[in-house]
């Protein structure tokens, strides 16, 4: 059975696995550090102790080896800051995966649960048979839901919860990145000449601005600009080649749009609509 890596260096951040015993003592602090920070959203506050937080670590390594849950430390600099997760929720179709993540306050608004939620997207995808990768939290706890927004998720669905945390709404709000997509019978449709900056991308391809989200560049294959066949399964901005002809996507509501550059050819930039 495949699985992600086990550590994953991010520069001064780090995700890697649980030792058991060994975090005990470092993880327990920092979960009663961050007692109140966590509290209105994460049920499992509630019945936290150290025994709890002794069974959570003693069952990492059996849920990784069965392939449904991969859980990591975030590290940064040098000391454990949060925990984030790569698993298959209950009855959910083995194509799809979900990310968690939770942090210390002391490690919020610095970029830290984007930097760790995209290497866990980034590993998801490796995986056989994966499609796409799913952010779930409830619409009110708007520091998570930023993470999905940055990393170009589209909002999937909103659907009934139990409200078992002080400050839930009752809802779901699911957001989703596909991994693999197909783009037939497209309309292509002029913007504007080449090397337009991606803040601007949106204007010129006649799409509302308020309501365009930028996501990240997509990988493309031979053929993809007459086939509208994209591996989106890079997430991080990058430069494109002379040869390539997918710079980044553009989400409206529920639909997606491919902005294409055909820097080559010496055509104008076209948006696959």
């Amino acid at each position: 059975m495949e699985s992600p890596q086990r550590v994953i260096e991010l520069g001064d951040l780090t995700l890697r696995c649980f030792d058991g015993e060994a975090d005990l003592p470092e993880f327990f602090r920092v979960i009663e550090e961050s007692l109140e920070h966590l509290r209105p959203f994460m049920p499992w506050v509630a019945e936290h102790s150290l025994a709890r937080t002794t069974e959570f670590l003693a069952g990492r390594a059996e849920r990784w080896a069965s392939g449904r849950q991969f859980t990591y430390a975030i590290v940064w600099g040098g000391a454990i800051v949060g925990a984030c997760a790569l698993f298959r929720r209950g009855e959910a179709p083995d194509e799809g995966r979900e990310i968690g993540y939770w942090l210390h306050p002391a490690a919020t608004g610095r970029g830290v649960a984007t930097r760790a939620a995209r290497a866990l997207v980034e590993q998801a995808f490796r995986l056989p048979g994966v499609d796409y990768v799913e952010i779930v939290h409830d619409p009110a706890n708007r520091a998570s839901g930023a993470v999905p927004a940055r990393l170009g998720f589209a909002e999937h669905l909103r659907r009934p919860a139990e409200r078992l945390a002080p400050a839930e709404t009752g809802e779901d709000q699911v957001w989703r990145r596909a991994g693999r997509f197909e783009l037939p019978h497209r309309r292509l449709v002029g913007v504007g000449p080449g090397g337009l900056a991606a803040d601007r991308l949106v204007q010129h391809a006649h799409l509302p601005p308020e309501r365009g989200q930028i996501g990240g560049p997509l990988g493309v294959r031979p053929g993809a600009e007459e086939h509208g066949a994209v591996d989106s399964r890079l997430v991080e901005q990058r430069e494109v080649a002379a040869h390539r002809v997918v710079d980044m996507a553009v989400c409206v509501d529920d639909q997606r749009f491919l902005l294409v550059m055909g820097r080559s050819s010496g055509r104008r930039p076209v948006a696959v609509a």
